[in-house]
């Protein structure tokens, strides 16, 4: 499995790299202009999960377990640098496993982790299951959850049987996810929310506070569940005062964890 940055600017050597991680169904063009709204210093790193874009020809994962073997055997010789995450609704689920993952296995720490649209993992789904559903019903329940999926895209047959097979996948993901607790992390925790979204109140929000013993901020933001589009929302702005202090910071070991003294 191939992953590629979306972008390093060339005149800048990067100091520390943000990974961005999709929503349901979603790709990486959501994070296309970050790159020019973040530090010349912060390489942004959108991946992709399989079955789509540049990946349209691996197979769609379904499971949460093997998505993490995928991104961090292509997150291999990205690590030398100090690195934050990103994600959005599913991505901001596996955003919190992934950091969790590479923390276990490569012991590295994150410098901030980014949380946007998504209650606290170890809350439990307030909604039902929807996966497994017939396709009518299936499709009734996505156009009921998530207001800002494109009318077109449910108009369109050709569309409509690509998509709905990655927009399984994904909620299965999310779906089968089972937490398992664990220490809290040190960095930083930021979370972002929006104040008319259905599914994700703002206490579900603040709930994130108790995975970190470090900073956290809660910001929220007009619209629904997909605010995050909004390209005059100060999100990116927020993320990148948050990122100041690591790119500042001196100290860092191989592999992007801060040494504590």
């Amino acid at each position: 499995m191939t992953m590629h940055s979306l972008a390093a600017r060339g005149e800048a050597k990067p100091r520390l790299r943000l990974f961005c991680l999709p929503y349901a169904g979603g790709g990486t063009s959501l994070y296309s202009t970050w790159n020019r709204r973040l530090p010349p210093e912060v390489q942004v790193c959108a991946l992709p999960f399989p079955g789509r874009e540049h990946l349209w020809q691996e197979g769609l994962l379904d499971r949460l377990e093997p998505l993490l073997k995928q991104l961090v055997r292509a997150l291999e010789g990205r690590l030398d640098l100090p690195y934050a995450l990103f994600g959005h609704s599913l991505g901001a689920l596996v955003a919190f496993e992934l950091a969790r993952r590479l923390r276990q296995q490569y012991g590295t720490h994150p410098a901030c982790l980014f949380f946007s649209g998504r209650q606290a993992p170890h809350l439990a789904e307030r909604l039902g299951p929807i996966h497994l559903l017939p396709t009518e019903e299936f499709i009734e329940q996505l156009r009921g959850r998530y207001d800002g999926i494109p009318q077109a895209i449910f108009e369109n047959p050709e569309w409509l049987q690509f998509f709905l097979p990655v927009l399984r996948a994904d909620m299965a993901v999310l779906e089968t996810y089972q937490h398992k607790s664990g220490s809290p992390f040190q960095c930083p925790i930021g979370v972002f929310g929006g104040l008319e979204d259905r599914l994700v109140g703002i206490e579900e929000l603040e709930a994130w506070r108790v995975h970190t013993t470090g900073a956290f901020q809660l910001q929220l933001y007009p619209g629904g569940h997909f605010f995050i589009h909004d390209a005059n929302l100060p999100l990116v702005a927020v993320i990148a005062e948050q990122l100041h202090e690591p790119l500042h910071t001196e100290g860092w070991t191989q592999g992007g964890a801060r040494a504590r003294v």
